[in-house]
């Protein structure tokens, strides 16, 4: 079987890359050699593999290949997972529909998109669920943004020479980039373009609606906690500047912001008298991890200063649409929001007992909101799939998963008491209550780039803090504004996916979950994970190469072999599996320096944080 396994694999890639005689490309682009060197040395590579070429120009691809290729060989060796090979090998050596191959191929790749809805829904469901005895209240709840900015080209003439006296002090600096995962928005972006502004005007405008009836009182401000990142730590304080006049300018009516960035979370900890062995814990510089973690974590100190139970997040490219929702379901956002079963208990489908400490919504689609309207788009997946498996994503297709894990929940639960406690969670739609952060402990390792959101939450589900899906709590998702700054970072953001897969199979798999987490996210976390990476990252380097964007395809290459190579090495000599140990003990002892600081010291620090 081993043998067979190798000559599936080696299938697989001639037919992705078109290698194969009288085959078109099922990963839609042709591997052939071209004017770049890159380009050449991958082609040679996948040559090679295949047995067509015995000329290899980086030892470096054979070495991590050799390694790499065991995962292949090994996952399907076990007796459970032959059937499965035989049956996809039998489609793609007897079938002349090239789509239903690439179906194929791609559950080789990714087995978990092949499981079927009976076998998932089953797993979702909650019973014996009995709701909180003390319901959060709309006051009680913080909601969190983030936003990610950039260095600018030049400064505006008009800016207060403050700020342009902190730009002439950092601007030639030099510093490193410590983040380029996501679509940063370049400081001093006018308001129009200014996804983060236009995020706080709207829900200002929201809010004051639910007051209209009657779900706060006229003179309450809903508290907003920012986290603000920078990819260049020398514009930390320039971009808190910046922020701080624009918001100040607004004079916005009915919300509260409190502002963290790398120099107000340091305040906090000295409060704290807090100083972790690991230096992402409470900090929003690095990766996405750090952000989001504090942001969470910060709810425990404004439960100290405020009253705060529970928070809930939404992204700087969303909107609640308050107005909208209870036009079609009778209640507002924050009325749907804070229904009983948040901070209640129940038993899943294994008849195990879980706190329902997460309260998930679900996005609703721009596009499809302009199309069809609001009501009429309200359980319209987010995510949807065409049905067309050829594509460059062949090797990793998330897509398919996440399409067919959101339309099930979609279709599944009409309802609140139809109880579904799905993993699909997205961080910019779901909230977590205090006792969560205190009792389970749940976090994003700092090395996570992406779907920060659900390692977050897998993380607490291994312990027995469950979701709750919230059929009507809808985020309006407006993903299409953003087509322009994350084209910017297209290949970053892959990287980082890429990245994510060996992270992901590692924390998975020393807490256990992957069977609770199948199909979505648990993609993230199969044991083809690496090999996965490895030949995504070489296929999309060669294919910017061969549209002549070399300089991404080189940059795709030699970043992301040496990077892979690098987790890989880390993985396994048990250091992330050592980091991550740290970084539990670290935020368990975030929440005791919390809960037993004085008030008083804590009141004043969050104080400087509040913009008015």
């Amino acid at each position: 079987m081993p043998v067979y396994a190798e000559k599936v694999l080696k299938e697989t890639i001639a037919r992705i890359t078109g290698l194969k005689k009288g085959c078109p490309p099922l990963g839609s682009i042709k591997v052939e050699n071209g004017e770049s060197e890159t380009q050449n040395i991958i082609a040679d590579f996948f040559k090679n593999v295949i047995g067509q070429s015995s000329v290899l120009k980086d030892a470096r691809l054979i070495k991590l290949y050799k390694q790499l290729k065991n995962d292949f060989i090994r996952f399907y060796t076990k007796n459970h997972n032959r059937l499965f090979l035989e049956e996809r090998w039998k489609i793609l050596t007897g079938l002349d529909d090239d789509n239903l191959c690439a179906k194929a191929v791609t559950e080789i790749w990714a087995p978990e998109v092949s499981i079927e809805d009976e076998d998932i829904l089953p797993k979702w469901k909650l019973s014996k669920v009995s709701p909180n005895k003390k319901p959060y209240k709309p006051e009680e709840v913080v909601l969190q943004v983030n936003g990610l900015y950039s260095l600018p080209d030049s400064i505006p003439e008009f800016f207060h020479k403050d700020i342009r006296d902190e730009w002439n002090r950092v601007v030639d600096i030099p510093d490193d980039i410590v983040f380029d995962y996501d679509h940063p928005v370049p400081l001093f972006s006018p308001d129009k373009c200014h996804e983060l502004i236009s995020c706080l005007n709207e829900l200002d405008e929201e809010i004051g609606f639910e007051k209209t009836q009657g779900v706060f009182r006229a003179d309450y401000k809903v508290p907003v906690v920012l986290s603000i990142s920078v990819t260049h730590p020398r514009i930390d304080r320039l971009c808190s500047m910046w922020l701080r006049n624009i918001m100040e300018e607004k004079h916005y009516k009915n919300i509260r912001i409190h502002y963290l960035s790398d120099e107000t979370t340091d305040n906090i900890k000295k409060a704290l008298n807090f100083y972790p062995r690991r230096k992402a814990v409470f900090s929003v510089s690095g990766k996405y991890a750090n952000h989001f973690n504090t942001l969470k974590y910060f709810q425990l100190i404004l439960e100290k200063t405020h009253g705060i139970r529970a928070g809930f997040k939404i992204d700087a490219d969303e909107g609640i649409r308050s107005r909208d929702l209870q036009t079609a379901t009778g209640k507002t956002w924050f009325q749907t929001m804070c229904h009983e079963y948040w901070g209640g208990t129940a038993e899943d489908a294994r008849g195990m007992p879980v706190y329902l400490g997460v309260n998930a919504g679900e996005y609703i689609n721009e596009r499809d909101i302009k199309t069809f309207g609001y009501e009429n788009s309200l359980r319209k997946p987010d995510v949807k799939f065409d049905g067309n498996f050829i594509g460059a994503d062949i090797f990793f297709n998330k897509g398919i998963a996440h399409a067919r894990a959101t339309a099930l929940y979609n279709q599944a639960a009409g309802r609140l008491d139809d109880f579904i406690s799905h993993p699909v969670v997205k961080g910019g739609g779901y909230g977590i209550d205090n006792y969560s952060l205190r009792k389970y402990v749940p976090f994003t390792f700092s090395e996570v780039g992406r779907a920060e959101d659900q390692q977050f939450y897998l993380s607490g589900l291994a312990k027995g803090l469950n979701g709750i899906f919230t059929p009507d709590l809808r985020i309006a998702h407006y993903k299409q504004s953003l087509a322009r700054s994350e084209s910017a970072t297209e290949a970053t953001r892959f990287l980082g996916d890429m990245f994510r897969l060996v992270i992901f199979q590692e924390i998975v798999g020393f807490l256990g979950v992957k069977d609770l987490i199948d199909p979505m996210p648990g993609i993230f976390a199969g044991e083809l994970a690496r090999i996965q990476a490895f030949f995504s990252i070489l296929y999309r380097s060669y294919s910017y190469c061969s549209k002549g964007e070399t300089s991404t395809g080189d940059l795709l290459f030699e970043r992301g072999l040496k990077e892979l190579q690098g987790l890989i090495d880390d993985v396994e000599s048990g250091r992330i599996r050592q980091q991550w140990e740290i970084e539990q003990s670290d935020f368990e002892a975030l929440i005791d320096a919390i809960d037993t600081c004085n008030r008083n010291e804590l009141v004043s620090a969050v104080l400087t944080m509040e913009i008015k």
